[in-house]
């Protein structure tokens, strides 16, 4: 099994409740002493199922769930206490948390027509949904090693078979076009695409393709 992630774990909730949310007090417990400083962010989040790569079948990840955000108003040694100062989900003993860091999302740049080519596939939903629409949330297997960036934005495709014509020749059929996506959190080998158009189901497997980037 992989290290957990994060920095710590929620160990206590000061009024020793099982279900914390907003401005509830708690305590965490940290894996090293001096990870954190009062006045620090943190995200807590709980890991959910693998992602395998439909192409590959290889490993690519677990999903992370952010349930909410503690501000640390103290730390002793391995304890630090945090208020709840967001929640966004049930939240609870034994949940991790990490130093939370916005995504610095480039809201003044237009995205430009992508210089070059960058294939992907559709690896995954946020909640393991069978089908995508608009305004969902899909996981794609390239990210920042392939110069994938915030704002970036994905055309998603379903590519056709050939077909063999009554003469014996090979047609190959362009691909049918899904949506759009942009990309709202990426790391190394990964990105989080947000669904901003659908005119057809997306589903695991289907290809996106990048098509208009924030830094060609």
């Amino acid at each position: 099994e992989p290290a957990p992630e994060g920095v710590g774990e929620l160990v206590k909730s000061i009024d020793n409740r099982v279900m914390v949310s907003a401005e509830d007090r708690v305590m965490v417990g940290l894996d090293a002493p001096g990870s954190l400083r009062t006045g620090d962010t943190l995200a807590a989040i709980r890991t959910g199922r693998r992602i395998v790569n439909p192409r590959t079948g290889a490993l690519a990840g677990r999903v992370v769930y952010v349930l909410g955000l503690l501000e640390v108003t103290d730390v002793k040694d391995r304890v630090a206490r945090a208020r709840v100062s967001y929640s966004c989900g049930p939240m609870g003993i034994g949940d991790r948390v990490t130093p939370f860091t916005p995504t610095a999302f480039p809201e003044d740049k237009t995205p430009q027509p992508a210089q070059r080519t960058v294939s992907a596939a559709i690896l995954d939903s946020l909640r393991g949904e069978a089908l995508m629409g608009q305004q969902q949330i899909a996981f794609v297997d390239v990210g920042t090693n392939q110069g994938i960036a915030p704002g970036d934005i994905f055309a998603l495709l379903r590519p056709n078979r050939p077909v063999v014509t009554r003469a014996g020749t090979t047609l190959p059929l362009p691909s049918d076009r899904l949506g759009d996506a942009v990309v709202i959190r990426v790391a190394g080998g990964s990105a989080t695409l947000l669904l901003t158009a659908s005119s057809r189901e997306v589903r695991v497997g289907d290809q996106a393709v990048l098509s208009y980037q924030i830094t060609p």
